[in-house]
């Protein structure tokens, strides 16, 4: 994966200050390590059901931040994780923008559904 390099890493502490707004400029959530902006993505739990997401107890991982659509309790319907896998493929073979990092990708669920956009990745902690 040639733009591996080029992927924006987003670090813990980021995404908590973003977040504290809550609506103002974009939210993130952290989904199979990726980082996404949820603030389109039409979820039946609204925003604070997304944003649970990021909490210990959500995930596959049982750690903070290990959120999966693909694994763990909270493993969605297929179609759900293999959308998001596809995108996920085409953003790391997507373009390099003016500041050096990939482009956003956009994550379309369709039916209603919304779209996230994915913007990078959680650093290694």
């Amino acid at each position: 994966m040639a733009g591996q390099q080029k992927v924006r890493k987003f670090d813990v502490s980021e995404i908590r200050e973003r977040n504290k707004g809550k609506g103002d400029d974009y939210v993130l959530a952290v989904i199979d390590n990726y980082v996404v902006e949820v603030k389109d993505f039409d979820h039946p739990g609204g925003l604070k059901k997304l944003l649970e997401t990021n909490d210990a107890g959500a995930g596959a991982t049982g750690r903070e931040f290990g959120f999966s659509f693909s694994r763990g309790k909270n493993q969605h319907f297929p179609r759900t994780g293999a959308t998001f896998e596809a995108a996920c493929d085409d953003f790391l073979a997507g373009t390099v923008a003016e500041d050096g990092f990939l482009r956003p990708c956009t994550v379309d669920f369709g039916q209603g559904g919304g779209s996230i956009q994915i913007l990078g990745v959680l650093k290694k902690r």
